[in-house]
């Protein structure tokens, strides 16, 4: 057996680690922001003991020189003199590194979530606390990631996602708390904002004012996102799962970009006292972006890069929220706040958070090498009849059972025997799964290495191998002696 030898990071002797994964404008202005002079001399520190970006990643158990960090990225430099580095990615990064918090702030993909979705995944199944400013996790698969942080018993934050550094959803769940929110509507992208915004004041077409944007820095180098409306639609998706209970993914959004409006249109508007903007808005029925007529005066026809949400509730009724939705030390602000938050809800458990697997990423195989086993699951909605079935087709003796692709609980051939047997019982067919079945299967990252997942199986009869949010094969016992007897 081919062996690996891996670098493992000790814990830091203060402070609650931090992780940061991704280093481009946001990450940066998080290290700068982190830089500043503390005023909460009574709480832990935050220590950022790593940090991964597209060249690989650089740690130091003692803690990172932020500001050298900084310099080194902007100044395009190397950072392998700035600690211990290595070539991994994310992902095996999470698997190598002890951390407390893992800062997720990669570019945002609203295709396939990657490699955000991944990256967030395997820190919630480590048992880190996650912030991140990354919308395309929740666009997609908002439940999926919400029901692994809550199994995982560890804090989620992503109000940096939302608005930059307007607090809408700390608003709404903090300040309006009691209240049923009916609706919410704003304009959830500065791009698009100072475009419309600009276009009133100088009577410039649209591709013009494009490009000056891009100049200032304003829209990104593919402005895609912002002015076909799925930038907005992705922090209304968002919004609609986090404060307003409704499970929709950026599927479910109507959306309308502003690559249409003219010039024409714009003083057309104006001349009747309205302005276009593009407004996001979110109430039972209706999830949708799209270009709006609004009155001058409106509290939404904000200019420049603002963005500004109205949130009506049965009986706050209508709180308006005005502040800047995009920016490198805004959003810094954001995912600040959620630290600090985070580090709250750590006091108040009043424990240490730090991951399980202390020195368990030793030399060895990864668990994702040997899970050849493919893993057949079944919807806890169906019967104990449908499980038999599938195990007996299959010529398995442990069924995970599983709710919007999380495994909740499991049969096995076991629980069966006990239920035939035990408890007389005769009808199959007429038991849910959910009222008999036995407790989950622990989910293990694919990267694990194979002894720490030795010594989950030396309590477990089986583990899940995950990758991102997918199940991707199953371990058992015996397949681990198995391996052990060849070896």
């Amino acid at each position: 057996m081919n062996k690996r030898k891996k670098d493992v990071a000790t814990v830091a002797p203060l402070g609650l680690r931090i992780h940061l994964i991704g280093f481009g404008v946001v990450g940066r202005g998080l290290a700068k922001a982190l830089l500043r002079p503390s005023t909460d001399s009574g709480n832990q520190p935050f220590c950022v003991v790593a940090v991964t970006d597209r060249s690989g990643t650089v740690f130091n158990d003692a803690g990172l020189d932020l500001e050298k960090l900084v310099r080194a990225k902007e100044k395009q430099t190397s950072f392998a003199k700035l600690g211990t580095h290595k070539s991994w990615n994310g992902e095996q990064a999470l698997q190598n590194i002890a951390s407390d918090i893992v800062v997720e702030v990669t570019p945002t993909n609203i295709v396939d979530g990657e490699p955000g979705i991944t990256h967030i995944a395997e820190a919630l199944r480590l048992g880190r606390h996650v912030v991140t400013a990354n919308k395309g996790p929740f666009a997609l698969q908002f439940q999926r990631i919400a029901a692994l942080a809550e199994r995982s018993g560890v804090a989620l934050k992503y109000g940096g996602s939302v608005c930059g550094a307007v607090p809408i959803v700390e608003l709404v769940r903090d300040a309006l708390v009691g209240n049923e929110v009916l609706s919410i509507r704003g304009v959830m992208n500065g791009s698009c904002n100072y475009i419309l915004s600009r276009m009133e004041q100088t009577g410039e077409e649209f591709d013009v004012v494009l490009a000056d944007a891009s100049k200032l820095g304003i829209t990104e180098t593919d402005p895609s996102q912002d002015i076909d409306g799925w930038d907005a639609a992705s922090k209304l998706v968002i919004l609609a799962n986090a404060v307003m209970h409704q499970p929709l993914t950026i599927r479910d959004v109507k959306v309308q970009g502003i690559r249409s409006v003219t010039a024409a249109m714009v003083r057309d508007a104006r001349k009747r006292g309205k302005a276009l903007r593009l407004i996001a808005t979110i109430k039972p029925g209706l999830a949708e972006v799209a270009l709006v007529e609004l009155d001058q005066h409106s509290p939404l026809a904000v200019t420049g890069t603002l963005n500004v949400a109205v949130v009506e509730t049965d009986l706050a009724k209508d709180i308006s929220i005005i502040g800047r939705g995009a920016g490198q030390m805004e959003t810094a602000s954001a995912i600040l706040g959620d630290l600090h938050a985070v580090r709250r809800e750590i006091n108040a458990r009043s424990a240490s958070t730090g991951p399980a697997r202390k020195g368990m990423a030793l030399s060895g195989l990864e668990v994702g090498e040997v899970a050849k086993k493919k893993v057949h699951t079944i919807d806890e909605d169906a019967t104990l009849g449908d499980a038999v079935r599938v195990m007996r087709k299959k010529g398995i003796s442990q069924l995970p059972v599983v709710r919007e692709g999380v495994c909740v609980g499991t049969v096995s051939e076991r629980l069966i025997m006990d239920l035939l047997v035990r408890r007389g019982v005769k009808k199959l067919e007429a038991l849910a799964i959910a009222d008999v079945m036995g407790p989950p299967l622990p989910e293990i990252g694919a990267r694990t290495p194979l002894v720490a997942v030795a010594k989950v199986l030396e309590q477990k009869s089986a583990v899940l191998v995950t990758r991102g949010l997918d199940i991707v094969g199953i371990v058992t016992r015996a397949d681990l002696l198995r391996l052990v007897s060849v070896d």
